[in-house]
């Protein structure tokens, strides 16, 4: 894009968020814990889990690409946590005598995407696993 709509991305971005928010979806818009607290306690259906999954990679992706400060971590927790409850929810449907609660799908499906996040976080900021071990095992001098 040209360097002019450098300005305007973060406006635009903001714009989408906010609707999404406004549109009836706003545990989209935050870091939205509350949600993830929501979900462990089986508030939400599936269809709605999966849609809120969708609509935050949506809004986490608009946000990073126009420049607008924020982080990576939560949405992913997020992410994570909606996914697995609309597993657990599926599952629990499907085969009501063999899962655990929609809550325990949950916590498992956010407390493992933290690990995914730093893998990602790490390729993002070193290139290549190899780049940054050769960078980290170079020789060093001596005096």
């Amino acid at each position: 894009m040209p360097r002019w709509t450098q300005y305007f991305q973060p406006a635009i971005a903001g714009l989408l968020v906010g609707l999404i928010g406004f549109l009836g979806f706003p545990q989209v818009m935050g870091a939205g814990y509350d949600s993830m607290d929501q979900a462990m306690h089986g508030q939400y259906a599936w269809k709605v889990l999966a849609l809120l999954a969708v609509l935050k990679i949506l809004a986490t992706t608009v946000s990073f690409v126009s420049g607008t400060p924020g982080g990576m971590f939560a949405p992913t927790l997020f992410i994570g946590a909606m996914l697995g409850g609309a597993v657990g929810d599926i599952e629990r449907f499907y085969f009501p005598h063999l899962t655990g609660s929609t809550g325990t799908y949950v916590l498992v499906a956010w407390a493992s995407s933290s690990p995914d996040f730093y893998c990602a976080h790490d390729l993002r900021l070193h290139g290549s696993r190899s780049q940054r071990q050769l960078r980290d095992h170079r020789p060093r001098h001596r005096r």
